[in-house]
């Protein structure tokens, strides 16, 4: 139920990171559910221009990192402490991901959340995760 991280604020939170690099974006985002696009690009292909299985595990915990950020409302940082995944198709190059992760599980320290990947304009499956999130107290190093 957080009103002061917007989807504007997190996509601006990722300039100039792995997130920013490989194109992932924050579309929708709420209590317990969140979206994130990725296009299929050179950047995160395999070398058969297909969408690189690491690329979809990093899609994976960005989105969950990402909805665990809005729900404590950016007072404590989800550090990714275990993800898997199962890449069930392959998303060509020139398609576009969308990343759709539920919350499966939350404690005041942990946060677990289920995401499917799907190709946006076609709605197939390619990957399907589960990302365990660790909230930590941020502290600057600056």
């Amino acid at each position: 139920m957080s009103d002061s991280v917007s989807i504007e604020q997190i996509n601006r939170f990722h300039k100039e990171s792995l997130i920013s690099t490989l194109g992932i974006v924050c579309t929708c985002v709420k209590d317990g559910y969140i979206e994130m696009t990725m296009p299929v690009t050179e950047v995160n292909c395999q070398p058969i221009k297909v969408l690189h299985g690491g690329a979809s595990l990093a899609l994976a915990e960005t989105a969950a990192g990402c909805g665990s950020y809005y729900m404590v409302n950016g007072e404590k940082f989800p550090w990714g402490i275990h993800v898997n995944g199962t890449h069930i198709s392959p998303a060509p190059l020139g398609e576009t991901v969308v990343a759709k992760a539920s919350l499966f599980h939350k404690t005041n320290t942990i946060h677990i959340w289920d995401v499917n990947i799907y190709i946006l304009n076609t709605g197939q499956l390619i990957s399907s995760s589960r990302v365990t999130n660790r909230l930590k107290e941020f502290k600057s190093t600056s």
